[in-house]
């Protein structure tokens, strides 16, 4: 009986979502960024310099960038530079430059280094972070039905944690984390349902495109 109490009160719980909570997140995603005048992120330009490598020279070498502002995180092979980081966050963001590029052509309008890494971090990383929000308060909702202690929890999660320096940072780790989480939510629809080839499918592929992001995401996933 009580476990029918709880079915029933979860049909009558209204489909509401913290969509200013939310907003308020993200905003405090893209105001509070990690920028430093006189330091540039190794972390950081290493990607990006593979994504300027990819739309402006149609290369992966970055031998060019290396010599006008050198970064630690780089590889050496054959003569020719290369960034050390896993590709799949830099050609996340190849789309997102190449309409910076594309305005710079045809308006004029030529943003500055940092200026281009801040547009390229909010759109890959700080807005898909605010984004996935709205889908882990929705799967808590089958923990708790209180609305008060998931939006509690959102905040804590999304402001309390490394959560919010890695969503105003051009890392690969906020978003491993989310195709992590998003592979095993598939799994965890489909424990009951017909399509669990396909659930497997899916999550094989967020896998990879974890692994992708950042190589590391093997041993963690192994582990």
């Amino acid at each position: 009986q009580n476990q029918v109490r709880v079915i029933n009160h979860r049909k009558k719980m209204p489909l509401r979502t913290p969509i200013l909570t939310i907003t308020l997140i993200l905003l405090c995603f893209l105001y509070f960024t990690s920028d430093w005048s006189v330091f540039r992120n190794p972390n950081e330009f290493s990607r990006l310099y593979l994504t300027k490598a990819l739309i402006d020279r149609q290369s992966f070498m970055i031998d060019e960038l290396i010599a006008a502002c050198d970064t630690q995180d780089k590889s050496y092979y054959r003569g020719h530079y290369y960034s050390d980081k896993a590709p799949g966050s830099s050609f996340m963001a190849a789309p997102v430059y190449l309409a910076v590029r594309l305005l710079e052509t045809y308006t004029g309008f030529a943003p500055g280094e940092k200026t281009v890494l801040y547009i390229v971090r909010s759109i890959c990383v700080s807005i898909p972070s605010a984004l996935f929000l709205f889908l882990l308060f929705s799967f808590w909702g089958r923990i708790t039905p209180s609305y008060p202690l998931r939006r509690a929890l959102l905040i804590a999660y999304a402001l309390g944690t490394t959560v919010w320096a890695y969503s105003t940072l051009f890392f690969g780790h906020q978003l491993v984390g989310i195709f992590l989480f998003l592979s095993f939510y598939v799994l965890f629809e489909a424990r009951k349902s017909r399509r669990r080839n396909r659930a497997a499918f899916q999550a094989g592929c967020f896998c990879g495109l974890a692994f992708f992001i950042e190589y590391p995401t093997v041993r963690k996933s192994v582990v």
